[in-house]
């Protein structure tokens, strides 16, 4: 009996384990595949999954030359543009503050 009450007792969620974020923190993005430039085959897809922290309350947006291609965190985005090189934006937007990474795109 006492060890299940041990087992039960060690069960329990921790209160002072879990993050908390200030209301003003600036989200910070992290990408797996990212880097200054990239290049993908007319007609190809352009995915992208970043991990943003904090994301509680985040606005996201994807944008390729200051046109907004997506506002979801993540990037499934079927590239019809002409061959050329590109900017491409991530901007992540909480309570206010916006953060963001740019990649030069090559449109092959």
């Amino acid at each position: 009996m006492l060890s299940f009450i041990v087992f039960m007792v060690s069960c329990t969620p921790d209160e002072d384990s879990k993050s908390v974020f200030a209301d003003d923190e600036l989200p910070k993005i992290f990408f797996v595949n990212w880097s200054a430039s990239q290049s993908i085959n007319a007609n190809g897809t352009l995915i992208h999954s970043p991990v943003v922290s904090p994301n509680d309350g985040a606005i996201y947006e994807w944008t390729l030359e200051s046109q907004i291609i997506s506002e979801e965190k993540d990037l499934n985005y079927i590239v019809t543009e002409t061959p050329g090189v590109y900017t491409l934006t991530f901007t992540v937007t909480r309570n206010g503050i916006s953060t963001y990474r740019t990649t030069e795109l090559t449109v092959n």
